[in-house]
């Protein structure tokens, strides 16, 4: 008999270890994760300034620039990187170029040499 209830001892103690880690585990139950930080910045403020270009060098340039789309070659590789950086930005702006001088212009940049 003695052993039947040291038996019964030990399975008693490990029942009451086992579901005490279980109601531990399930009433301290899942961390919730940290808050989310919400962005508020004004995301204006990243973008950087470009000072406007010269207005000398937008009336002297512009017909340059359209001079050499409108003649219908293929611009070589200085060329395109020429006319790339004086509209590079928001400088186009002030070229004040018409809807069809801007098609123009994209396809006269687009237009690969063969």
């Amino acid at each position: 008999m003695k052993k039947h209830s040291s038996i019964r001892t030990i399975y008693a103690i490990t029942l009451v270890v086992v579901v005490s880690a279980v109601l531990t585990a399930f009433l301290s139950g899942p961390k919730s994760p940290a808050p989310r930080q919400t962005i508020t910045k004004d995301l204006t403020s990243r973008v950087p300034f470009f000072p406007a270009p010269d207005p000398k060098v937008v009336e002297k340039t512009k017909p340059e620039i359209l001079a050499q789309i409108s003649s219908g070659k293929t611009l070589t590789k200085a060329e395109r990187e020429e006319i790339i950086l004086l509209l590079s930005a928001n400088k186009i702006d002030y070229y004040d170029f018409t809807p069809d001088e801007i098609k123009l212009l994209i396809t006269a940049l687009n237009k690969q040499p063969k």
